[in-house]
């Protein structure tokens, strides 16, 4: 799975899509996925640029059988 870019000045748009982690060949173990989320708001002729960071936790068990 490869990154996104944008372009400096977007023309198509805001994209809208889900985000898959392909978990098939990890190893059993706990992974923490961190998210960061940055966008280019004007507000009042000033940069603002709101921003966020989540961080979300699992575990992947060993297949049992």
């Amino acid at each position: 799975m490869g990154s996104t870019t944008y372009p400096a000045i977007p023309t198509e748009g805001i994209e809208d899509h889900d985000w898959v982690l392909n978990t098939e060949n990890a190893r059993a173990c706990g992974y923490t996925v961190s998210i960061w989320t940055e966008d280019r708001t004007i507000m009042n002729s000033g940069y603002i640029g709101r921003e966020a960071q989540r961080y979300v936790g699992f575990c992947l068990e060993e297949a049992s059988g």
